[in-house]
């Protein structure tokens, strides 16, 4: 089961994403281990093509169940997301550990089509608040 708000907040140029995650598993392996919490958050500064972007993963195990908050994973993410064409971005990133237990560099990549909606560009002059 997961819990999964996020708050996202954007002005003029910047977008802010907070995602306090907390997750449990219901049945099987992991069921003993109570609550984790996997906070989430982005800073994106937001331009015309290309928005660079900053996000932080983290991942603080059994905060429930003694021993509490163990083990812990703190990885930050350079990157961004690139407006290829009008409705279909390319988001990408580079990611490093802040601690001992992650899995070290990650690479990440997403695509998004939009659909029925205008990309960032045509959002944006529009009128409209376009990521």
């Amino acid at each position: 089961m997961e819990l999964r708000p996020i708050f996202d907040r954007e002005f003029e140029r910047w977008q802010v994403v907070f995602n306090p995650v907390l997750e449990r598993s219901l049945h099987g392996p992991g069921t003993s281990h109570g609550w984790n919490f996997e906070p989430a958050m982005l800073l994106r500064w937001k331009r015309d093509r290309l928005s660079p972007s900053i996000e932080y993963y983290g991942r603080i195990e059994s905060i429930t169940v003694k021993p509490r908050a163990q083990p812990e994973v703190h990885q930050l993410f350079v990157g961004g997301d690139w407006e290829a064409r009008p409705k279909f971005t390319i988001n990408f990133g580079v990611g490093f550990d802040l601690g001992r237990n992650g899995p070290g560099v990650v690479l990440k990549s997403r695509f998004e089509w939009h659909w029925g909606q205008p990309g960032q560009r045509a959002a944006r002059a529009a009128g409209g608040r376009g990521l």
